[in-house]
């Protein structure tokens, strides 16, 4: 008998260390563009803040109640030195005339200069000049890409809650602040801000063109779709396939790796909601009671679950030992000897969960057909085999092998009670189950995500981070069953072709759309048209020839109907959630279209249409 003594690097580490890197990917995300987390390079400090909507611009401010006096820190990301930034209040209303700027820009000296400007009427060049109201100080800073104007304004006690406009724009010259873009970004950002505000969603930075909700309720949304997704979704959908996969021997070891991505998947976009929610704790905007006590245990039962999945993995030491056995007993220890015939080569390999030997057998040829039996059981301690169990499997692992069979069904390999499935089939069963699940059903439930959440401001910006955990969640699963299709077709088990060439145009596709994202510009950007056209593109020809491709493949394994049946099942269901979802998002944008076209106000931007102006649009023209 040949007898393998196990040991292996622990799998559950890196799953573990995966889910880390996923879970501090989803933190770095939620905390990048948000003023709460910003630190000043002067050292100043500021109790409220608002993220505004467009322009990558952020607003801080102290008030002072008993004197109506404002420390203010108007900041621009992406901001270069042939460009100038402006922020402005109008304490009569929104209009136009009236504005009270603050505008900065680069000198041809390389530096910064910051100056006041009241706006008198449509056609300005924002001369320099005094306000209604005191500006005792006034600078401006660039550091890599981002210029911020700090000033104090002596406002009085009237002025608490006012109008505000933010722009920016082109250096025409030495000087001379140039006009404005009249579309997109520029063409949205005013608002409103109240002082007494904290910036923390009671409308202390509404804005025209956001959804009015400040960054604390916006903490409150993304705290409420991480946890429902993670706890609520993703947990529950990874203990259904442990439990109902690995009943089907075809599933194993797939089911299990399934279930450990779903978990630690779980677990990653759990603890980054659990953090909104301390922040939200910290930041006076949570409620915590028996919701947050039960946050924590939810944690704390997660982070034993990670705990125990680390350190129960079995099979630690560092290397294989594999050798020979002769059985003169039932009651035997498998000590190692010599065979009855030669065996010049033994040695043994674990690789994600699988063991095997690998040995040179010189039988002679009077042994071509011979009784064989496998078998696996415990280690009682270093180098000692413990007894294997003498139930279930484990008492019908025999058969009969000739040698002269190819083993694919003829008899060659039968053997009483075995599924008849070999290590092949198996692969075939991991990369059908993977690419499945990963092409064809999470690759379009992240677009449905992005498509239809989007439209509701509430969900920004927790639908970006789900599409992006639901598509490198498909994209990582979905290489995974893609090597596990060229280790088939490297071993003589794939049949390749149509199906083959299909599955590399996906992994093409797929590599392009993560690098898509790491090349995102701006919202407001220039390319960014372009980039949604390619994105999008890339998106949907994935899709369609993903839903092709597991049909393909299902044709291919031919296994029992229930399995086309289910996957016709789960597309139907994204099929009816799409019809569900289109008319009513249309209707939400129709609706908001027709309430912007419908104000009576003009908005109020700087720089106009004409010449150097703030405005050059008439009064009647609107958005």
């Amino acid at each position: 008998m040949l007898i393998l003594s196990p040991s292996t690097k622990d799998t559950m580490r890196s799953v573990f260390f995966l889910g880390f890197m996923v879970f501090h990917f989803c933190i770095s995300c939620s905390r990048a563009q948000t003023c709460r987390n910003y630190t000043f390079s002067n050292k100043n400090t500021y109790a409220s803040c608002v993220d505004l909507p467009v322009l990558s611009s952020y607003l801080h401010w102290n008030y002072t109640p008993s004197t109506g006096t404002a420390d203010v820190a108007f900041r621009r990301t992406g901001a270069t030195t042939s460009r100038w930034i402006s922020w402005a209040i109008n304490p009569k209303g929104q209009r136009m005339v009236g504005c009270q700027a603050l505008v900065a820009y680069m000198t041809s000296s390389g530096s910064m200069y910051a100056y006041t400007s009241s706006i008198s009427s449509y056609n300005t060049d924002m001369p320099e000049g005094a306000l209604s109201f005191g500006v005792p100080s006034i600078s401006a800073t660039y550091e890599t890409g981002e210029m911020t104007i700090f000033a104090r304004l002596e406002l009085g006690t009237s002025m608490a809650s006012v109008s505000q406009v933010w722009q920016e724009g082109p250096m025409n010259g030495p000087g001379t602040p140039g006009r404005h873009s009249t579309g997109g970004a520029n063409m949205k950002s005013t608002g409103t801000l109240n002082f007494f505000s904290t910036g923390s969603g009671d409308g202390g930075g509404s804005s025209s063109g956001s959804s009015g909700i400040g960054s604390g309720e916006r903490r409150k949304n993304v705290h409420g779709v991480l946890n429902a997704v993670s706890w609520g979704v993703l947990m529950p959908m990874g203990v259904l396939l442990a439990r109902y996969l690995k009943v089907f021997k075809s599933a194993n070891p797939a089911w299990f790796y399934l279930h450990v991505t779903c978990q630690t998947s779980a677990y990653a976009v759990g603890v980054a909601g659990w953090v909104t929610g301390l922040r939200l704790g910290d930041g006076g905007g949570g409620n915590a009671g028996t919701h947050g006590n039960i946050g924590m245990a939810l944690f704390i039962l997660g982070t034993l679950q990670v705990s125990f999945a680390d350190f129960d993995s079995p099979q630690k030491r560092s290397s294989l030992y594999a050798y020979t056995s002769s059985i003169s007993s039932y009651n035997t220890d498998m000590p190692e000897g010599a065979l009855s015939f030669g065996v010049p080569s033994i040695s043994a390999t674990y690789e994600t969960g699988e063991m095997t030997i690998f040995a040179r057998l010189e039988l002679g040829t009077s042994m071509a057909s011979v009784s064989q039996v496998w078998q696996e059981g415990p280690m009682n301690g270093p180098g000692t085999p413990g007894r294997h169990s003498t139930g279930g499997a484990n008492m019908k692992s025999t058969g009969t092998l000739n040698f002269f069979s190819t083993g694919s069904g003829d008899g060659g390999g039968s053997s009483s009670g075995s599924s008849g499935i070999g290590s092949g089939e198996r692969r075939k069963n991991v990369h059908g189950v993977l690419n499945a699940v990963s092409w064809g059903v999470l690759m379009p439930m992240g677009v449905l995500l992005a498509r239809y959440l989007k439209v509701f401001k509430s969900a920004n910006p927790a639908w970006f981070y789900l599409h992006v955990t639901c598509q490198t969640s498909a994209y990582a699963v979905g290489v995974a069953g893609w090597v596990t299709g060229l280790r088939l077709g490297d071993g003589g088990g794939g049949n390749a072709g149509t199906h083959g060439n299909i599955g590399m145009a996906l992994f093409i596709l797929g590599t392009l759309q993560v690098f898509a994202l790491l090349l995102r510009p701006k919202p407001d950007h220039k390319y960014r048209f372009y980039w949604n056209m390619y994105h999008h593109s890339c998106g949907y020809a994935a899709i369609t020839l993903s839903i092709v491709n597991v049909f393909l493949g299902l044709d291919i394994l031919d296994p029992t109907k229930v399995w086309k049946r289910t996957y016709i099942v789960i597309l139907l269901a994204l099929g009816c959630a799409a019809l569900i979802m289109e008319p009513v998002t249309w209707a939400v944008v129709i609706k908001r279209r027709r309430r912007e076209i419908s104000q009576k106000h003009p908005t109020i931007v700087l720089n106009g249409a004409r010449g150097n102006g703030y405005n050059g649009r008439s009064q009647d023209d609107g958005v």
